[in-house]
């Protein structure tokens, strides 16, 4: 499933008008930095951003921190044991797409279900773009050409440079990112790391910002993460550093879309009148060793809604599994029965504004006239934001009650 930029340009601005009223924008003394003819220009630079980041602390502003989702953070990848050197923009790279069949084979995961494991295909190696520094180099554009966001592909960018033309905000001082990679299950061992580095980037930046407390930004597959992060941390640690977590088109109970790319592959939201230059098929065999699809797979929320039609069955959520082992996707199954190990979600325990598109038509139903699963299916619609049905991104305002109570625990 990819969830659209349109969704998230469609509630950006309304999450950055909700953020001017949940940090304070004091304006920020600026000082220049102390020049000296014989400063080498690495020291100027570290003196400048020490300054804006004295100025943030100063100004008493709340830092942000982005979590993108599925799609969302910019890949890098390069041979096994390679040199910083060698490392290569892959996701989103229009010159590697060129060669669709490599691309494709790069971008692949390679799922081992007999111990739940998840590798890249041999020798190669893959990272997030800015994954170190938590910059937000690697979620403002999908694409770039020598730095330069392409034109198209932009993620974050258009909120990132609200906040600072409207806030005061500075990218990389009292804006940082929190990439992932968004191929794999968000619950899953091998993403401890993730929740760690997660836990303290969002420390550090409250502690470098004053000690004022962080907003937590989350679009999409981002709510998953965001919430089970949420979820594990004491109470005491959330009143100490979050202000608020604000979550974008959450689709916490799931969307049809990632059963869709499990049966005959996902376009990804790059079609033109019904027409998509992805071979669908290639996209398929890639999709099923996802553990993305089988973390945003409809839950039990969507009770007896019919999600696939065929001429000699309905399906329902209950029927994913029947349907996976139908088509012969046994990955796909076996990642569903690991990662659907919850159901409902904790409350997070901070303030959680929840915003969300609808009355925009959303894939419901997939229907498989006659049953073969290599063609596009038809779809009946529902009410959503374009991928996301509302059934599943109002599930966000229940959670956000402080006296919600989940049906079964997920930690």
């Amino acid at each position: 499933m990819l969830l659209t930029l349109g969704t998230l340009y469609a509630v950006a601005a309304v999450a950055c008008l909700l953020l001017a009223f949940a940090v304070s924008f004091a304006a920020a003394k600026s000082a220049d930095p102390q020049s000296s003819l014989a400063a080498a220009s690495t020291a100027a630079a570290a003196a400048a951003h020490q300054q804006r980041v004295v100025a943030a602390a100063d100004a008493g502003r709340n830092p942000v921190v982005l979590v993108p989702g599925l799609i969302g953070s910019s890949l890098e990848s390069a041979p096994l044991s390679s040199t910083d050197a060698e490392w290569d923009r892959l996701w989103f790279s229009v010159t590697r797409a060129v060669n669709m069949d490599k691309f494709f084979d790069d971008m692949s995961l390679v799922y081992d279900a007999a111990t739940d494991t998840y590798a890249n295909i041999t020798g190669l190696a893959i990272r997030t773009i800015d994954g170190t520094d938590y910059n937000t180099g690697g979620v403002d554009f999908l694409d770039k050409v020598l730095g330069v966001g392409v034109v198209g592909t932009d993620y974050f960018n258009n909120m990132i440079k609200y906040l600072e033309k409207k806030g005061g905000y500075t990218r990389d001082v009292d804006i940082k990112a929190l990439p992932f990679d968004w191929r794999m299950p968000g619950i899953h061992p091998q993403m401890a790391p993730f929740y760690e580095q997660a836990q303290a980037v969002i420390e550090q930046l409250s502690e470098a910002n004053g000690g004022n407390k962080v907003v937590i930004v989350a679009h999409s597959y981002g709510n998953h993460l965001t919430s089970k992060l949420l979820a594990m941390l004491p109470q005491d640690w959330k009143d100490k550093y979050v202000k608020a977590y604000v979550a974008i088109a959450a689709p916490l109970a799931g969307s049809v879309e990632t059963v869709e790319a499990c049966l005959s592959g996902q376009d990804m939201g790059m079609e033109l009148f019904g027409w998509t230059p992805l071979p669908l098929h290639k996209l398929r065999a890639v999709q099923r060793n996802y553990g993305s699809m089988g973390a945003m797979a409809p839950t039990h929320l969507w009770g007896d809604f019919t999600l696939v039609s065929t001429p000699w069955k309905n399906y329902t959520y209950k029927g994913i599994l029947e349907l996976y082992d139908e088509v012969g996707a046994t990955n796909s199954s076996a990642i569903y029965k690991h990662t659907r190990m919850f159901e409902d979600y904790d409350a997070p325990g901070v303030w959680v504004p929840c915003l969300y598109g609808t009355e925009v038509k959303t894939r419901g139903t997939l229907v498989y006239p006659n049953g073969n699963w290599d063609d596009k299916p038809d779809y009946v619609f529902v009410d959503g934001d374009g991928t996301v049905p509302t059934l599943s991104s109002t599930y966000c305002e229940r959670c956000a009650k402080p006296n919600f109570q989940p049906a079964s625990s997920w930690l």
